[in-house]
């Protein structure tokens, strides 16, 4: 944020560090202000998976499981504020609190203690987990999404199972910059980062990694996008009654 606005220096992450953690964790700035979304890289949908050896095989009977064992399931969060801590969150409520939620810095650690059963479910992108449940070291249950992923068609998405409050918008990947940036190098940023999201190879490198294509939006499409994301995601919050953390 202190780099000048001169188009010389992006961000590229994920959109949750705008959508998602500035709503459950103080940060130095306002996520539709001071940043303006250039272009998506990316569209990312998360993905419940379970312990390759956890008894349940779906979401009825993980939700079955919980009950008759409360407090012994537990799903990891990859980071606080994130969207796997939301869906978390939201899984733990749906059990009645019977599925606790333990908190992890990063996927990966996430994922190590998942096959190594120190926990049994965790929400993930698809591209991280899509190998490891079709090697048969994770198996997937459901995706926070409306319809299936391409590169996991034997998995139902929530939508289907009838749990729509868990289709939540994609997440994505994107470049950013300051919103002081003048308009004219902006606009021309955005041009020169469309042609390299459009370009055959980079579509196909993307395809290779099982992330989804990214959507053909102006500036204006994708920062309503975000403001329509935060919504949701506040709504969650809210209804959760999650707390702000300090740090």
């Amino acid at each position: 944020m202190s780099a000048p606005a001169d188009g010389y220096t992006l961000m590229v992450g994920p959109s949750s560090v705008l959508t998602d953690i500035p709503l459950t964790v103080k940060t130095p700035y306002d996520p539709l202000k001071t940043f303006t979304y250039v272009a998506e890289v990316t569209s990312m949908f998360h993905v419940l998976v379970a312990n390759a050896n956890f008894p349940p095989n779906n979401v009825k009977e993980l939700l079955d499981y919980a009950k008759s064992h409360p407090h012994s399931v537990n799903v990891a969060n990859s980071s606080v504020g994130n969207r796997s801590d939301l869906l978390g969150e939201m899984l733990r409520a749906k059990s009645g609190n019977d599925i606790l939620v333990v908190p992890y810095k990063g996927s990966a650690p996430a994922l190590v203690d998942l096959m190594g059963n120190q926990v049994q479910l965790t929400f993930d992108v698809v591209s991280n987990v899509a190998p490891l449940i079709k090697s048969g070291k994770l198996k997937g249950l459901a995706i926070a999404s409306s319809t299936r992923s391409q590169y996991l068609p034997n998995v139902p998405s929530f939508g289907e199972l009838g749990l729509p409050d868990f289709v939540l918008p994609q997440a994505s990947v994107g470049v950013f910059m300051l919103s002081s940036t003048p308009k004219p190098l902006a606009d021309r940023i955005q041009s020169e980062m469309a042609k390299v999201v459009h370009a055959p190879k980079f579509r196909e490198a993307l395809a290779a990694q099982g992330f989804d294509l990214p959507q053909d939006a102006s500036m204006d499409q994708l920062r309503q996008i975000l403001a329509t994301t935060m919504a949701n995601n506040r709504a969650i919050i809210k209804k959760l009654k999650l707390k702000i953390s300090p740090d």
